[in-house]
């Protein structure tokens, strides 16, 4: 098997992909948390083990296994112990539980991209809009899009690539004023969205590719964020002005499902970006 980068990838590989994001996901989110009770001379950062393994009632043996990336099973009771114990929200418990129990999160399907696709994202002119393939790859755009964020090339490792291109093209930096507000989220999302199929070759061969060659993502992705697609406003440089645009992700249903579509809507009037 064949990651995004072209490189052979096996099982072996993926399943121990998965193990080190389990356990620094939770290391990550423990360290991060405070007792409720603090103690005087507390030496360890976050919670202790214990204090966790307490609190999701599991043994504290077991919980260190979870981080030491040990080959254990994960029931429906202790996701929602470690649920409880590490006060996460929903995205950071579907999460957990896609890389404690892969299997029980289902994946979108791949395959042809139907014609409903490509008329839905025409169909959204004048307002600038593409969609995307579950590792951000570009998959169509309309007029408008091109228009306002510039040629996107299917296939190029950094202009047909939306995460890609937020790190690795200048002009993107340029072009999106609040620039590290939006690469962190962008990571955020793209590890929530793939959590489901982390293992799979597409997704890791994308990351350890961004992870060498933009060590902005790198230091992002070993935050280890996970956010939902928001709803919020972008301001874009164009020429001499700034515009504030509305971004808002679609997902299709039907056979279009395992695509996402990316709206783009002014709040201040913009430049031209429809079609010529």
């Amino acid at each position: 098997m064949k990651d995004h980068a072209g490189i052979q990838t096996t099982p072996l590989a993926a399943e121990d992909a998965r193990r080190d994001a389990l356990a620094q996901f939770l290391r990550g989110r423990r360290e991060s948390l405070r007792p409720q009770t603090p103690a005087p001379r507390r030496r360890t950062q976050g919670l202790r083990r214990e204090e966790v393994a307490a609190a999701a009632g599991i043994s504290v043996t077991w919980y260190t296994w979870l981080e030491q990336r040990r080959d254990v099973s994960v029931s429906d009771q202790t996701l929602r112990g470690l649920t409880r114990a590490l006060d996460l929200n929903e995205t950071e418990a579907h999460y957990l539980a896609s890389l404690a129990r892969p299997c029980a999160v289902s994946a979108p399907a791949t395959g042809d991209m139907p014609d409903s696709l490509l008329q839905l994202v025409a169909g959204l002119a004048p307002h600038p809009a593409y969609a995307m393939d579950r590792v951000c790859d570009v998959v169509a755009c309309n007029a408008p899009a091109t228009n306002l964020f510039g040629l996107f090339k299917p296939g190029d490792p950094v202009l047909g690539n939306v995460l890609a291109r937020l790190f690795l093209d200048p002009e993107w930096k340029r072009l999106f004023v609040d620039w590290p507000a939006i690469a962190r989220s962008a990571v955020a999302q793209f590890r929530a969205a793939t959590a489901p199929f982390a293992r799979d070759a597409d997704v890791t061969g994308l990351v350890s590719r961004l992870r060498k060659d933009a060590p902005a993502f790198n230091t992002v992705w070993q935050a280890s964020e996970l956010a939902p697609p928001p709803d919020w406003t972008k301001v874009l440089r164009r020429g001499d002005r700034s515009e504030t645009w509305r971004y808002t992700v679609l997902r299709p249903e039907g056979e279009a499902r395992a695509w996402t579509v990316t709206l783009y809507l002014p709040v201040s009037p913009p430049a031209d970006v429809a079609a010529p």
